[in-house]
């Protein structure tokens, strides 16, 4: 799985942690449009730090929020992950007493932003699942009003641990 790890300089340092598919394109574009992203999103960064991290190999790509955002096309606006709400489907939940639960699931999205989405372009959006034993960050793809994501299992260490989805960040291209 490729990693992003995307660090900015604002009044203190924030750190968010970005899954992307292993089909995704670790090119230069992509790491460039997520710089762009978080940098749009959180107003008061100055410096975004994009490391990708792939078969153990690790580059770093340091970013200054007002040259990239100068230089960003002025038509492409990528939504914020406040415009997407992501729900849990449970399909399937065993569990197997104190040893906890397997709980198969898919995501419901929907996108709540205030403009329409270009149908001409990919947007791919990385949520977090709350709830399960051990921390999931996933993402799903949207174009137009078509999402495409793959069904998942979360476990959890008890029966009555509900699983949740937040949205952490969205990038153009999927």
């Amino acid at each position: 799985m490729r990693r992003f790890l995307v660090v900015m300089a604002a009044t203190a340092t924030m750190v968010a942690l970005v899954a992307a598919p292993a089909v995704a394109d670790e090119s230069t574009d992509s790491v460039r449009a997520t710089a762009i992203a978080f940098c749009k999103e959180r107003a008061r960064a100055k410096n975004v730090t994009v490391t990708v991290t792939v078969d153990g190999e690790t580059t770093n790509h340091r970013y200054t929020c007002s040259k990239i955002l100068s230089t960003a096309p002025t038509g492409s606006t990528v939504p914020a992950a406040t415009d997407f709400k992501v729900g849990i489907d449970v399909l399937k939940k065993q569990c197997f007493g104190a040893a906890g639960c397997s709980i198969a699931y898919k995501i419901d999205a929907t996108y709540d932003g205030s403009t329409r989405l270009d149908p001409s372009k990919v947007y791919t959006v990385v949520y977090e699942v709350v709830g399960a034993e051990s921390p999931i960050t996933q993402n799903f793809t949207i174009q137009g009003t078509t999402v495409n994501s793959h069904n998942a299992t979360a476990y959890t260490r008890n029966k009555g641990t509900p699983l949740t989805a937040r949205v952490t960040s969205v990038f153009e291209g999927g």
